[in-house]
């Protein structure tokens, strides 16, 4: 609970509000095919409440990317356009502003890196920087992420092969237009096995954590930091023993949620990582799903609220989506909720349109055709819009039983009648107002409630009394008394003296 004081007039009265849980209903539409041909691998990432950038790449074709407009759960493609028309194997995308992202992507063992302008529904694009020309083609997952830093940053995260050494590198880079600027390679893990299960998220202008896996599944977080385009990283540390495929997302500047899945069995599941510096360390992991869990995805709410997409393996394959809250180092699950068809496979992944709309870009492993479905998980704004009511009501209620109209401002006496209506108004719509009354004292409330149902000028005015009680017991030097009386006067049409 949170405490507040809410200022009537003078008078100081302490209310105390609950916080109110945030609430996602996820309700999906229609899922819309993206594309009809064998997509390898996609990602999408969030323009604004609207609009998404959609880049996908077929199984033997160029990598492309459209600009998603959603209105309500309906999605409408835009035409799609080409950054690199050799075939691209990978892709990740972040967004730097509302009119330009970052498209990073694997063509054959080249690693690139380009800038994407966005102008209504089309996208033009920049030149391609090298990221590396050494990567690794035979992991199982997608070898190369990024994630922004700022407006004009960005951290890219991937997997090179040189003499039978698998390294995982990280490089910064810098923004201006549509030209990029990397730095020097950083290196966060090499082994003679590849690392399959990687992820990469910000958590600010300048940290950063990443991940790997050993060719045994042990899984191991990396924080780091990053100043300019140079990348310095801390020691990795264990979080998971076995860890076949992880997802990780910042939700503050020195928390991460990790999502991973178990190798037998496929369980779904989930600690808290707390970075400082370079330094990182982790709380003790939570289940979310028990032997039913693959191709996790995670996307951030709000600093206590993310969602969790995943392929539940028992329901031959079929889309799940779950909202997590965090509460200290507590996790908990709602319950999950089915999206598309069975088969889902290869990542599904999500954009936060709002907090109120969420775009899932995911394929059939049967087809491999690629598909978008938007669900409205809006949070109870009705539910909020009735608590907002509620305590405006109860404060007008308020008001109105010290001898003041609905804006806190005196009630003349030709106002009287009128007030003992909106009064009882105020008091049938809303049902916390009762609760609301108590908080005023014993002493004082029955003559409250008389100002407020028989109010004349020659009644007593309760809020004069009560706030003279304490003007005199507070201000008595005279020049401070004057002061108060000038704007007491000014106010509700009183002055206070001995």
């Amino acid at each position: 609970m949170r405490k507040a004081l809410a200022i009537i007039g003078v008078v100081a009265i302490l209310v105390v509000h609950t916080n109110i849980a945030y609430a996602l209903t996820f309700n999906f539409g229609t899922e819309l095919l993206l594309n009809n041909a064998s997509t390898s691998f996609s990602a999408v990432a969030a323009i604004d409440s609207t609009h998404a950038l959609v880049v996908f790449a077929d199984t033997t074709g160029p990598g492309q990317a459209a600009v998603a407009t959603i209105d309500g759960s309906t999605i409408t493609l835009g035409s799609p356009s080409t950054f690199d028309g050799s075939t691209v194997r990978y892709v990740d995308v972040a967004l730097l502003d509302s009119t330009h992202a970052i498209i990073v992507y694997q063509t054959s063992t080249t690693a690139k890196a380009v800038i994407a302008t966005i102008s209504g529904t089309s996208v033009s694009y920049g030149t391609a920087a090298t990221i590396a020309s050494n990567m690794n083609t035979s992991t199982s997952g997608r070898s190369i992420f990024v994630s922004v830093l700022d407006s004009t940053h960005f951290i890219t995260v991937y997997s090179t092969l040189s003499s039978s050494v698998y390294t995982q590198s990280l490089k910064a880079g810098s923004v201006s237009g549509t030209t990029i600027t990397l730095g020097t390679a950083t290196t966060a893990y090499t082994h003679s096995s590849p690392s399959p299960y990687n992820a990469l998220t910000a958590l600010d202008s300048t940290h950063f954590v990443t991940t790997y896996a050993t060719s045994l599944g042990v899984g191991y977080g990396v924080a780091g930091t990053v100043s300019g385009t140079t990348t310095s990283t801390g020691a990795a540390v264990q979080y998971a023993g076995e860890s076949n495929g992880v997802d990780i997302a910042s939700y503050d500047s020195t928390h991460v949620l990790f999502a991973y899945r178990t190798a037998n069995p496929f369980n779904a599941n989930t600690l808290i990582a707390t970075v400082s510096g370079n330094s990182i360390s982790f709380a003790s992991d939570t289940q979310i799903a028990a032997g039913n869990a693959t191709y996790l995805t995670l996307a951030k709410i709000d600093s206590t609220h993310l969602i969790l997409v995943y392929s539940a393996l028992s329901s031959s394959y079929q889309g799940k989506a779950i909202q997590l809250t965090i509460a200290d180092s507590t996790i908990t699950a709602d319950t999950a909720v089915d999206f598309g068809n069975s088969g889902i496979g290869s990542f599904p992944e999500i954009a936060l349109l709002s907090d109120s709309s969420a775009l899932i870009v995911y394929k059939y492993d049967s087809t491999a055709k690629l598909y978008a479905i938007v669900s409205a998980p809006a949070s109870s704004s009705s539910s909020s819009s009735s608590i907002a009511n509620k305590k405006s009501n109860s404060l007008t209620q308020l008001r109105l039983q010290n001898g003041l109209d609905a804006h806190g401002y005196a009630l003349s006496s030709s106002s009287s009648s009128s007030s003992s209506s909106v009064s009882s108004s105020a008091q049938s719509s809303s049902s916390s107002s009762s609760s609301a009354s108590s908080i005023v004292s014993t002493s004082s409330s029955s003559s409250s409630r008389s100002v407020a149902t028989n109010h004349s000028a020659a009644s007593v005015n309760p809020l004069k009394a009560r706030t003279c009680e304490r003007v005199m017991k507070w201000f008595g030097n005279v020049k401070m008394l004057e002061r108060v009386n000038e704007r007491l006067q000014k106010r509700f049409g009183f002055v206070c003296s001995e």
